[in-house]
């Protein structure tokens, strides 16, 4: 190893020549000897350090990148277990529709069945109701033809009795006729005879007498019995009445019946229709969600695709500005708050573009909005709809996770390779693309050169990067206000073994401290770190008011700084 390590490390071919033994017979020094030896071992040594500090370096590199390897792999292991927690939140959701889908089946099938039975015991009832009534008709019927036939009689027996009466009328005239003349005859006796008179007249007169007593006793019996006979006549009418009143009312709840029992019929018929049309639309219903399922995981397996694909190519790394590093997880997890980020800032392009441009951006799933960007000076505003292709330089269509490689890298050859971005109402959509530069992802620069970055946003960007193992042990929540004509207020709530959670700040007994702050401090707070030994601005003369848990507020400015170092720099 020691000739190897002379021969390479030997300057040159020249000097090698220069020390060689001189040719036997000749005497040669032994001090010069020895100093030859001394250098050849010298410079031995020398390749011997070169090699190991070579091998040191390499050593560090390969160290270097397998922590890069292994926070990558954690990574890829973090978004795997989200995606396969999101997969089996999903499986669940449908999992609830197909059973709530199954109970509403099963309680209307109930529902139906009950207002079937219910139905056919209200046809039993009525089909009842109509036989008790159809029996109650006939017996008023058999009633009614007694009654007339009970009247018809008492009618007979009525002019029967008149008949009788007649009679008994002409013989008790003819008898008081007959007594009259008797007494006519007996009163001129008794004036031309002797007094008393014959007794044989004064007992034909007598009988007479009683004979009309009887007739007349006969007349008021005849005539009680008329009269009895005509008020059983009236009763009897009164009731025929009464039985063809009955009769006409048994009739018309027949009738109203047969009305009720058609409705509930057709009732019935257009229950089982709207219970089939709505079992035919959760159908529908479950058809569609699990199409819209199916579509949402292949959207997200092809935007995981490309993005994997985008970083690959790009060889990005994970030690990027923790802006852009938040934006990726951000655009994930939560893609209508991602849109209202990255949106803000594509101001910042107008920090470094070389020229004026005036185009219209639409991010998927979001509204229009027009960027326009001169002298260093860039504004963003919502449009109703994209402007025509003559007053805008081209129209730029792509997703949130596009949108956060154009802020970063600009619009690269890589981004135009995939397909990322849409670009139109131009004839060289290559040209606007490159036109387009990164934005420096860093607030702290953003806020000084007026790029103003909505702050609930960054801070909510900025939570996406806490590590869930951070928080072990811990509970609380914090409120936050930042104040200006922008202001705005939120809540961090940090719960045992769980991500810091941005929320609306509600009441403030339920918070553990407050921080009130300017949006200066906040753009300091969350600015990109620098080195010690880089120059760093002077902080805002305007300090954050705190009240309650100092601690509190500390720790969640640590798991910031935690959260913007690099990722090879964050404690696990």
């Amino acid at each position: 190893m020691a000739d190897a390590s002379q021969a390479s490390g030997q300057p040159g071919g020249g000097d090698g020549s220069a020390e060689r033994d001189p040719p036997p017979g000749q005497v040669v020094d032994p001090a010069v000897m020895a100093e030859r030896r001394a250098r050849r071992a010298e410079l031995a040594e020398q390749a011997t350090v070169e090699q190991l500090a070579q091998a040191e370096q390499a050593l560090v590199a390969m160290s270097a990148r397998l922590a890069e390897l292994e926070d990558r792999l954690g990574r890829v292991a973090a978004e795997r277990s989200e995606a396969e927690a999101a997969l089996e939140h999903r499986e669940r959701a449908l999992s609830d529709a197909v059973q709530r889908i199954y109970v509403e089946r099963h309680t209307r099938e109930e529902a139906l069945e009950d207002a079937r039975r219910q139905i056919q015991e209200a046809e039993e009832r009525a089909e009842r109701e109509a036989a008790q009534r159809d029996v109650l008709l006939d017996g008023a019927q058999r009633g009614l033809s007694a009654a007339r036939e009970t009247v018809a009689a008492a009618r007979a027996r009525f002019e029967e009795v008149e008949g009788e009466a007649g009679e008994l009328r002409g013989e008790l005239e003819a008898e008081r006729a007959r007594r009259l003349s008797v007494e006519a005859a007996l009163e001129r006796a008794s004036a031309t005879g002797p007094r008393g008179g014959d007794p044989a007249l004064r007992d034909l007169v007598t009988s007479a007498g009683t004979a009309l007593e009887q007739a007349e006793r006969g007349i008021a019996e005849a005539r009680a019995a008329s009269t009895r006979t005509a008020e059983e006549l009236e009763a009897e009418r009164a009731a025929r009445q009464r039985g063809e009143a009955e009769l006409r009312r048994e009739r018309w709840h027949a009738r109203q019946l047969e009305v009720q029992v058609e409705r509930e019929r057709t009732a019935r018929n257009a229950l089982e229709r709207g219970f089939e049309a709505r079992l035919a639309q959760l159908s529908r219903d479950l058809g569609d969600e699990r199409r819209a399922r199916t579509a949402a995981e292949t959207a997200g397996e092809r935007a995981r695709r490309r993005a994997d694909a985008l970083a690959s190519a790009s060889g990005r790394k994970a030690d990027g500005p923790w802006l852009a590093r938040a934006a990726r997880v951000m655009a994930r997890e939560d893609a209508q708050e991602s849109r209202r980020l990255l949106v803000g800032l594509l101001a910042g392009q107008a920090l470094a573009t070389g020229r004026d441009l005036d185009y219209d951006v639409m991010v998927e799933g979001g509204e229009v909005h027009a960027v326009r960007l001169a002298a260093g000076r860039g504004t963003v505003s919502p449009i109703s709809a994209a402007r025509p292709a003559a007053e805008v330089d081209f129209r730029l269509e792509l997703d949130a996770a596009s949108l956060v490689e154009l802020l970063a890298q600009g619009g690269s050859r890589r981004l135009r390779r995939h397909g990322l971005a849409r670009v139109e109402a131009t004839r060289r959509p290559a040209r606007a693309l490159r036109a387009l530069p990164p934005v420096p992802m860093d607030l702290g620069t953003l806020a000084r050169a007026g790029v103003w970055v909505d702050p609930r946003l960054a801070c909510r960007a900025l939570t996406c990067l806490m590590d869930p193992r951070w928080t072990l042990g811990h509970r609380f929540a914090v409120d936050y206000e930042v104040t200006g004509r922008r202001g705005d207020s939120w809540r961090i709530a940090v719960d045992d073994g769980a991500r810091p959670l941005l929320t609306a700040a509600t009441a403030r007994d339920q918070a553990r401290a407050s921080v009130r702050l300017s949006p200066a401090a906040l753009a300091d707070a969350l600015a990109e770190p620098r080195p010690p030994s880089s120059h760093r601005p002077d902080p805002p003369a305007d300090k954050p008011a705190i009240r309650g848990d100092l601690r509190a507020v500390a720790l969640l400015a640590r798991w910031a700084q935690w959260a913007q170092a690099p990722a090879g720099a964050m404690p696990a």
